[in-house]
């Protein structure tokens, strides 16, 4: 596995300091030499350790959120008193987590439509690695979505 290569090689050649992550006020987004490595290192985070089993980003545990905030900080430095650079790291983790979901439910839609959700629930997004439970978890959930649309939609038909 090569996730987190670079940044161990970093810490080797700068004396064991794990890159700096800047954040400028007002800019709010990282820039700078290693800016890239925040948006790598939270989306590795969301891919392998992010809870799929909910409903989405803010119905996850603060406790499950500072235990990723936790594991970045690990690999990453950032001036964590400054609530402005605290602020950008969470709408990072919750944009990567939105974007993750949206693809892997591009990817169920695709299988749906070649088979019906028993053909999506056995080609697991590719992403998602090991974690079979987690994609079926989530194909119940959108189908359950797509049968609440249809049924909100046949009610607003039915009043007109």
């Amino acid at each position: 596995m090569t996730r987190g290569l670079n940044t161990q090689k970093y810490k080797r050649k700068s004396g064991g300091e794990k890159p700096k992550i800047v954040i400028p006020k007002g800019i709010n987004r990282p820039v700078g030499e290693h800016s890239s490595k925040h948006a790598t290192d939270i989306g590795v985070l969301i891919r392998c350790e992010a809870p799929m089993q909910v409903e989405g980003w803010a119905k996850i545990p603060d406790e499950t959120k500072y235990h990723l905030l936790r594991k970045l900080t690990n690999k990453l430095s950032y001036e964590l008193e400054e609530p402005h650079v605290v602020q950008c790291i969470w709408k990072s983790f919750a944009k990567q987590y939105s974007s993750f979901r949206s693809n892997a439910h591009k990817y169920y839609l695709k299988w749906k439509e070649a088979g019906g959700v028993t053909l999506a629930k056995q080609n697991i997004y590719e992403k998602l690695g090991d974690r079979r439970d987690d994609w079926l978890w989530l194909c119940d959930f959108w189908r359950q979505q797509s049968l609440r649309k249809f049924q909100i939609l046949r009610k607003a038909i039915g009043r007109s």
